[in-house]
């Protein structure tokens, strides 16, 4: 209920600095004290389990907490659950979203993504045009390995944003998020180092950036992923990128100006 704004708050937290603890209000409209009177009285309306909160208890907690600062002022519009609670999400749970980012469901899943034979024969059709888009920003190329065509930092992938216009779509926090994550993966697995991004794991964040940013459920993940490649083909002209995007989107014909108009299988739409 909350995609509404999604793209507003995304524009407003791309140049707000935003950071942990989360400042939704000018001021804060709830005491510790009366959290934790929240808190408990959740914990005792679950049936048997009181030594921790259900997620059932969680959702009614927040319906608590909204109602309350909505009774406060601190909330505009009608004083109904539905409104009340769809106004605390736009003005506090996105924004809140959007800066926490990734959890470790949606970084297993792109490793099964780019894992899927279907996705790495796109990524192999799109090598060309791909390393060619990372070499534009990296730094340090020719390193060992894998920082063989270079590494970006934060800030290439922040011009890598900007060069897609991303950023009216992904908040930095988001795409920071992104680039820490997959980071870390890779120090992780003892293949990289603290924020230096290789090539490959530039592909993984393709995948998550992907993923992200064509959330439509018409789309299935691989599709998406050739969408952004699409995407990125067409702003530098790389035509390897637009075939290898054109074998799972389906049909392209040429448009006025000679670029390129692309239609999705028919099985995606409907």
């Amino acid at each position: 209920p909350f995609s509404a704004r999604r793209r507003a708050s995304s524009q407003c937290l791309w140049g707000g600095g935003v950071q942990l603890p989360l400042r939704a209000f000018a001021e804060p409209p709830l005491t510790l004290v009366f959290a934790d009177l929240i808190h408990v009285t959740a914990r005792e309306r679950q049936p048997f389990i009181r030594s921790y909160m259900t997620v059932d208890a969680f959702i009614g907690a927040v319906l608590d907490v909204a109602m309350e600062i909505h009774g406060r002022g601190f909330l505009e519009g009608p004083g109904t659950p539905d409104n009340v609670v769809l106004a605390f999400g736009e003005r506090v749970i996105v924004p809140l979203v959007e800066f926490l980012g990734l959890g470790e469901q949606e970084l297993r899943f792109a490793l099964s993504l780019r894992a899927q034979t279907e996705v790495s024969a796109l990524f192999q059709h799109g090598r060309q045009g791909l390393a060619a888009a990372f070499s534009q920003h990296a730094k340090g190329a020719g390193g060992q390995e894998p920082y063989r065509r270079g590494y970006w930092t934060l800030q290439e992938m922040k011009r890598f944003a900007l060069d897609l216009d991303l950023t009216a779509e992904m908040s930095h926090s988001a795409l920071q998020r992104i680039f820490d994550t997959c980071v870390q993966h890779e120090v992780t697995e003892e293949r990289g180092f603290e924020g230096m991004m290789s090539f490959a794991c530039f592909r993984l964040a393709f995948i998550l950036i992907a993923q992200r940013i064509h959330s439509s459920p018409e789309c299935t993940p691989l599709q998406r992923v050739a969408l952004l490649m699409l995407r990125l083909g067409a702003s530098r002209g790389a035509s390897d990128l637009g075939a290898a995007a054109r074998s799972v989107l389906g049909v392209a014909s040429k448009g006025r100006r000679g670029g390129q108009r692309y239609r999705m299988p028919l099985s995606s739409r409907q």
